[in-house]
């Protein structure tokens, strides 16, 4: 038996069909529920309060599907130690072996030195590239070039982290996806002259006629007109209740499977050819925290 990434890459498609699955249900039902916003005119407090209507409650299946999503993105790191412990050992595992072998993704170097067992059956390089994309060292500047602080970190090593914190609560809760709002709204062409000084949305979960912004106004607001879609200015996606509220969705979970990829890629030299791991790479797509 000789070491293969076909398993692994097996598993990182896997994890994206459960994610695209995810998306599109997403989609069909926001196109199958619209919401609309209302909007109403504060003189006093010289603001447009902007409330959304008609907001169904998300699919709780969706918990489910996005769980299935993150277990598989994890599991194929672990099985990729699993194979370059084979590469390493010549021959397939023993079930002492088996039992140890993991991909450890932890927040400091103690905690990593404390995992290393999980690597003893790797050659050096590998076990040293391993320890090089833990979340603690996102913010090594000689792994990873110079950054502004106080960030952000390195993608890779980041997105890896989110992954693995992600996967670990949905081990023990389901990982419901909750409706929010995107950002700061839209403004309106000639928003300057309108006497519009900027908007300001909640942080909150949106549920049925919740407030989800405001504009602000540097004067007494003018009239609504008739014609007015506020809908234009403001846009809802599903996000995570917990861990990390106010992501999108979709932009943590295409992140992270995009990490697990490149790092399969690093490997990739190694089980093809018996080489070194291929060089860091900081990021192959666009800047993830925009």
């Amino acid at each position: 038996m000789s070491a293969s990434l076909d398993g692994c890459w097996g598993k990182l498609q896997r994890a994206e069909h459960h994610l695209e699955t995810l998306l599109r249900e997403i989609s069909d039902f926001q196109e199958s529920n619209p919401h609309h916003i209302s909007v109403t005119r504060d003189e006093s407090a010289q603001v447009w309060i902007f409330h959304v209507r008609d907001i169904a409650p998300p699919d709780p299946l969706w918990g489910l599907t996005l769980g299935d999503f993150l277990h598989n993105a994890r599991s194929t790191l672990d099985h990729l130690v699993y194979q370059l412990a084979i590469l390493n050992l010549g021959r397939p595992l023993n079930g002492d072996e088996a039992g140890r072998v993991q991909f450890p993704l932890v927040s400091d170097a103690q905690k990593f030195s404390n995992q290393e067992r999980r690597l003893r059956d790797l050659r050096t390089a590998d076990k040293k590239r391993i320890e090089e994309l833990q979340p603690y060292r996102a913010w090594d500047e000689a792994l990873w070039g110079p950054h502004e602080m106080p960030g952000p970190p390195a993608p890779i090593p980041n997105y890896l982290d989110e992954l693995t914190k992600l996967n670990n609560a949905d081990k023990h809760r389901t990982i419901t996806p909750v409706w929010m709002g995107a950002g700061l709204s839209l403004l309106p062409q000639g928003a300057g002259e309108l006497g519009i000084t900027g908007s300001s949305t909640t942080g909150d979960v949106l549920t049925d006629g919740c407030e989800i912004g405001r504009w602000h106004f540097s004067k007494v607001p003018p009239e609504i007109p008739n014609d007015f879609q506020a809908e234009l200015y403001f846009s809802i996606q599903p996000s995570l209740r917990e861990p990390y509220f106010g992501t999108s969705v979709e932009r943590i979970s295409r992140n992270c499977l995009l990490a697990v990829r490149m790092t399969l890629e690093m490997f990739a030299p190694c089980v093809a050819g018996g080489k070194d791991p291929a060089p860091l790479k900081y990021w192959d797509g666009s800047p993830p925290w925009l």
